[in-house]
């Protein structure tokens, strides 16, 4: 926020979460979310006039720290409808099987899963994020498969986070 246009001897700004402030030009967060009534006194001493300007402040997002992905440890692949992929947890409910919106939330994404002699059975692409249980279009096995995903957030740090792990495949 800033005053311009006019002849002031002091101002204060009270942002209405108990900051204030005393300079024309003011960048404040806000911590939490909701409204805040601003208030700007400005006081000239020479032609003793005092203005006082009240408005709203809606503050209606704040940043959150959005924790690691993270994945089931089995899927049961037989068209149900009940884990039958295996993709990041959280990813199918929010983002309602759309995987063109895992693209939209991840600058890098990368998911690899190997068969117990350690060859490698699925590989993530653009077109197919998620493991849909099978190998060359073939249902696997049953059994313990193992996994690697490396992935970087298009929002917030630029770091690449690799995260490993088992997943059993399971035949009803």
């Amino acid at each position: 926020m800033n005053v311009t246009g006019i002849n002031f001897s002091e101002i204060t700004w009270d942002m209405g979460d108990g900051e204030s402030y005393e300079n024309a030009q003011v960048q404040h967060i806000y911590s939490l979310p909701g409204e805040y009534e601003v208030t700007l006194l400005v006081q000239n001493e020479v032609c003793d006039i005092t203005a006082e300007f009240n408005f709203l402040v809606d503050v209606n997002s704040i940043t959150i720290d959005v924790p690691p992905l993270s994945f089931p440890n089995i899927i049961t692949p037989n068209d149900d409808g009940k884990n039958d992929i295996f993709c990041p947890l959280g990813t199918i409910d929010i983002l309602n099987f759309a995987e063109s919106n895992l693209q939209d939330a991840f600058s890098f994404y990368s998911l690899q899963v190997f068969n117990r002699w350690g060859a490698q059975v699925f590989s993530s692409s653009p077109s197919q994020w998620c493991w849909d249980g099978t190998i060359d279009r073939e249902p696997a096995e049953p059994g313990t498969y193992f996994w690697t995903c490396s992935y970087r957030r298009k929002c917030g740090d630029d770091n690449f986070l690799l995260l490993e792990g088992e997943v059993t495949v399971i035949k009803d």
